[in-house]
């Protein structure tokens, strides 16, 4: 019954017995219009009346019930979403859920075993077992495994349901009523949430509540695997891009150290001690570069994980350093409060990186005395762009040893990692390296609200 139905109900009824009181008593019941039938007709009105008033009442409070459980509902599963979206660490979530289950079911025990590696292992454990062996209490585990095999939610009273406990080996007198719940999302199942009472009444929540809890568990636990699949991923790319900078740098510079030793022991042996002195020389300027290199490069990432938060400190914090390393003069320009701008953590150390790799491409080949970093907002993103007063690209795209470097394509490749853009304009009068992305909504109208 819905209220829109009821509120037909209680006009329809009393019309329909109105209108069939009144044809009877113009038919068959004539005689009722003389006492003392009229009073027994009252009588009878009125107490069809109060029959009917009564059972819209109980009609009124039973909806009025419904409405209060799902709005009690609504409230867990809308506490339980905030729970899993909201905490980074998967495992605190896990827990807060977990006992918020136990605590709308008024459970026993609540466990939450998940899929790692083809093998189903216990993540949360609330309830009377907390803290102990699920070998001693295997039904958990059993219940859970058989959820992911069939995919769908098991559910189990004690009595009805003896044999069929029987046959997954547990022991019905030990349970009231118990559900395993798996956790499915896009299609996988990555898990199941095993809900458990001793009470003859069974769990206090409906199987629907839990099924609506598991999806929520499950887009959490799906997240928390995707950020850590793209961590891992993040990592290795990182890895690979300083594998890549030491090959071009450091292993190179090493590798013509170790000829050019070898070069200068014979110039010292045939008498030549000019050339030598010169070889030497030019030896010593490849390894300050390439120490600075180092220094550079230790410096940029130390500042992407201890530097301080937001993007323009942390720009701020590398300008100052590179001007000490380097003696060119630097300077920040914030346009409008672009630098207020909170973008991801990622987003903002690719950024960074871009920064701080555009200001060793001034500091190697662009033979510049000073170099500005301007942050500017337009069009919903963040246009970063580094410029210095050097001899430009055409003239300084060779570095003085000779070494190769890919810095331009590297820093194409973290814009475009980031779903941003990059670009490089040159003159003779200096290089302008310009990176453009795209900034969250939410950060638009923090910036706005300011």
């Amino acid at each position: 019954m819905t209220i829109g139905k009821l509120r037909w109900l209680t006009i329809a009824a009393p019309v329909a017995f109105v209108s069939v009181l009144y044809v009877l008593l113009h038919t068959v019941l004539e005689e009722l219009h003389d006492f003392p039938g009229v009073m027994l007709t009252a009588v009878w009105a009125a107490a069809s009346v109060s029959f009917f008033s009564f059972a819209v009442f109980r009609l009124v409070d039973r909806l009025e019930q419904r409405i209060v459980d799902q709005n009690r509902d609504l409230a867990t599963l809308l506490e339980v979403g905030h729970g899993v979206s909201d905490s980074a660490d998967l495992d605190v979530a896990l827990s807060h859920t977990a006992d918020i289950v136990r605590d709308v079911a008024d459970a026993d025990l609540v466990e939450v075993w998940l899929l790692r590696d083809h093998s189903l292992e216990l993540a949360v454990r609330s309830g009377e077992s907390e803290g102990g062996s699920s070998e001693r209490d295997p039904s958990g585990k059993t219940l859970a495994r058989s959820a992911l095999t069939t995919s769908e939610t098991l559910v189990f009273r004690a009595g009805p349901d003896d044999r069929r406990l029987v046959e997954l080996g547990l022991d019905p007198s030990s349970i009231g009523m118990c559900c395993a719940v798996p956790l499915a999302h896009a299609g996988s199942v990555l898990g199941a949430m095993y809900v458990t009472t001793r009470s003859a009444s069974g769990i206090a929540c409906s199987i629907q509540l839990l099924d609506g809890i598991a999806d929520r568990v499950a887009l959490g636990v799906a997240n928390a695997q995707l950020h850590e699949r793209l961590l891992g991923e993040a990592v290795v790319e990182e890895r690979v891009r300083i594998a890549r900078e030491l090959h071009d740098g450091l292993a190179q510079v090493i590798g013509y150290a170790n000829t050019q030793t070898l070069a200068v022991r014979r110039l010292v042996q045939s008498g030549r001690t000019d050339a030598a002195t010169r070889e030497l020389d030019a030896m010593g300027d490849a390894l300050r570069g390439v120490y600075t290199d180092i220094r550079e490069a230790i410096v940029g990432l130390r500042l992407a994980t201890d530097g301080p938060a937001g993007l323009a400190p942390s720009i701020a914090s590398y300008l100052e350093s590179f001007e000490h390393m380097t003696g060119i003069a630097t300077s920040l320009e914030d346009d409008d409060g672009a630098g207020d701008l909170r973008l991801p953590q990622v987003v903002e150390i690719q950024v960074l990186r871009i920064v701080q790799e555009a200001l060793t491409n001034v500091r190697k080949h662009a033979r510049a005395t000073r170099v500005a970093v301007r942050l500017a907002a337009s069009d919903g993103d963040l246009v970063v762009e580094v410029e210095d007063d050097g001899v430009g690209l055409a003239e300084g795209n060779g570095a003085p040893t000779g070494w190769p470097r890919l810095g331009l394509r590297t820093m194409g490749e973290r814009a475009a990692a980031v779903g941003g853009s990059f670009t490089v304009a040159s003159t003779g009068g200096g290089t302008a390296v310009t990176v453009s992305v795209p900034v969250a909504p939410e950060a638009s109208h923090a910036r706005s609200a300011r």
